[in-house]
């Protein structure tokens, strides 16, 4: 049976650590790639007034794909690249803006500046969920190499619940970055560049699709896998506790001494020559003798000793003075 518990639990320990692998991979390629979200134009559908208009200008009329850092035009035209070749990185991407504006810019609204707060609230998050997951995969690898503890799995698991939390509110914190951008957003910069989904011609809106991507997907790969992992180390550290409690009593029913037997306690007295001591009826002193009992002899004078044994007749002889002795 111990036998068994203890193989469960390296199974559990060992699912976790794989576990721990994948939730690092999924959760790093999301973080580290740019398609969370897709936008589709249409660009044939367009009003030939938009494509001249717009084309050479507008970021927001060409098929894209955004991740947290950066946002891609794979198809966009050269005539497009050529007019925003300042900006340009990679030959098609440009950077998301993540700064925060000078007070002294009063035409960005208060949701263009909660949207920027909320974007770097998602980095953060995942980058601690990041540093979360290497801290699990070491605690993770203390019960199953050094040191076979229950406390190490259950520290394990609770920190790969951590990681999910982290990551999740990341994901929560880019969802309310996106909810701004197209419900609330009026704002247009770059000169008319960069537009939000409130300020698109109708004809744009109408022929752009919107879609999350394989990163966004990832993330939330990343955050069912940490959930697993905690799950894992939770019940190795089970295992761990019983296997360890199993072994104690193997011992105990091993030993000399039978398992619930007390230990033998030597005393330096017996108890039982000392009664317990009484409390007095009332303070104060006691009389001597008390009333209506005789006054006790003194105690017998004996000679001074010392006292010699005959042994052979069995009798007490008279004490002689030490300077006597022969």
């Amino acid at each position: 049976m111990a036998a068994t518990r203890s193989t469960c639990g390296t199974v559990m320990l060992v699912a976790g650590t794989c576990f721990t692998i994948l939730t690092l991979i999924f959760v790093a390629i999301s973080f580290a790639t740019d398609y969370w979200i897709s936008y589709t134009v249409k660009r044939e559908n367009l009003s030939n007034v938009v494509k001249n208009a717009e084309a050479t200008n507008g970021r927001y009329t060409f098929s894209r794909n955004r991740g947290l850092f950066r946002e891609c035009y794979p198809n966009a035209s050269d005539a497009f690249l050529s007019a925003q070749s300042a900006d340009v990185s990679d030959n098609e991407c440009f950077k998301v803006d993540l700064d925060i504006p000078d007070a002294t810019a009063d035409s960005l609204t208060n949701h263009y500046i909660s949207r920027i707060h909320l974007l770097r609230s998602c980095i953060a998050f995942i980058a601690v969920g990041l540093f979360l997951i290497l801290v699990t995969f070491i605690v993770g690898l203390i019960p199953l190499s050094c040191s076979r503890r229950s406390k190490w799995a259950f520290t394990a698991g609770f920190l790969a619940f951590l990681v999910a939390f982290f990551v999740a509110g990341g994901m929560a914190f880019f969802h309310g970055a996106e909810y701004l951008e197209k419900r609330k957003i009026t704002d247009s910069l770059d000169g008319g560049k960069m537009k939000f989904y409130q300020s698109w011609a109708d004809d744009i809106k109408i022929n752009t699709d919107s879609d999350y991507d394989w990163s966004y997907a990832l993330g939330w790969v990343g955050v069912g896998c940490a959930i697993i992992t905690a799950i894992f180390y939770v019940i190795a550290g089970f295992y761990v506790g019983d296997e360890r409690y199993e072994d104690r009593e193997y011992l105990d029913k091993s030993s000399s001494r039978g398992r619930g037997q007390d230990y033998a306690m030597g005393n330096g007295y017996d108890n039982r020559a000392f009664p317990p001591q009484m409390d007095r009826p009332y303070p104060g002193a006691y009389p001597y003798p008390g009333q209506g009992y005789p006054v006790p002899p003194p105690p017998m004078a004996y000679p001074p000793g010392p006292y010699v044994q005959d042994l052979e007749n069995g009798r007490q002889l008279q004490p002689m003075p030490y300077w006597s002795w022969s």
